[in-house]
């Protein structure tokens, strides 16, 4: 049973007329980017949290190809740097921005630059995030309270500040970065993350429903064992890279631009009937 406040609220806005006006306006969107199919994102601005490396930097390559003007925001000033100038070298538009998510005015002061450069946050990715090893017998506070800050308050913080924005215009896209671990399979020895990762999850659902008539979509994307710096640790272990690629029926690590396709579709004109979705992307994991 939903809670009296969210009841009186959809009673008293009418969602079927709601509804129709927004079919109406979405069907106008996706007419209108169809005039140029190799840039779908066009005109668009996207921000990538964690987008300096690993899946965050794929995402903010792809959707640069696809037309849009990529806000790389990350920790490390060098890799910003650098993602920057290859998004640009290869014809795309890009912007950096530092900030540690952690930090607990650092989504608030980040949209407010955006607002101040004119930026609207039209897709957001919310992919930056951290992994720490711990059993439940070796998970301490401090560990819990670093991976909910990096993991989930910025991730929830940073919807908040863009659903604001986003409904002012009827249109916005958000892709959060969760985790098979978590999500959809025990982590049995990272507990703590796999704890953050399943509130990302949940997050996602509950917002996707909340703002579904506002023309925003909101999904999840959960990946498995992926080639990137974070996992440096298993694939530098055997038993561990034994291991990891053994869940995958692919038997295979995925690369970065596994993940990046299915982004590119999430954002685009096209999909704006698929919401509250948790997407894995896993090889078979989860099969």
């Amino acid at each position: 049973m939903l809670p009296a406040r969210v009841w009186r609220t959809r009673v008293a806005h009418s969602p079927t007329r709601r509804a129709i006006h927004f079919s109406e306006q979405q069907r106008r969107i996706v007419t209108a980017n169809h005039a140029d199919e190799s840039r779908p994102l066009a005109g668009r601005m996207a921000l990538v949290t964690g987008g300096s490396r690993g899946l965050g930097l794929a995402c903010a390559q792809a959707l640069a190809t696809d037309g849009a003007h990529v806000i790389v925001a990350a920790r490390n000033k060098d890799q910003i740097t650098a993602a920057v100038r290859g998004i640009v070298s290869g014809g795309g538009k890009a912007s950096g921005y530092q900030i540690d998510v952690s930090e607990a005015d650092a989504m608030a002061s980040l949209y407010s630059w955006l607002d101040d450069q004119s930026l609207p946050s039209d897709i957001v990715i919310n992919a930056a995030g951290m992994f720490r090893y711990g059993s439940i017998d070796r998970t301490s506070t401090a560990d819990w309270e670093q991976l909910s800050r990096t993991n989930v308050a910025s991730t929830l913080l940073s919807c908040q500040q863009a659903v604001s924005r986003m409904r002012s215009v009827g249109w916005g896209r958000i892709v959060n970065f969760c985790s098979v671990a978590g999500a959809l399979r025990g982590a049995p020895g990272a507990v703590a993350y796999a704890m953050s990762k399943g509130a990302i999850a949940a997050l996602t659902r509950s917002l996707a429903v909340e703002v579904a008539l506002d023309g925003i979509t909101v999904n999840a994307i959960a990946p498995g064992m992926f080639e990137t710096e974070m996992t440096d640790g298993f694939r530098t272990n055997e038993a561990r890279a034994e291991w990891a690629t053994s869940r995958a029926a692919a038997g295979r690590w995925g690369q970065p631009a596994e993940v990046a396709g299915l982004v590119r579709y999430l954002t685009s004109p096209t999909g704006g009937f698929l919401t509250g979705q948790i997407l894995a992307v896993d090889g078979g994991w989860t099969a």
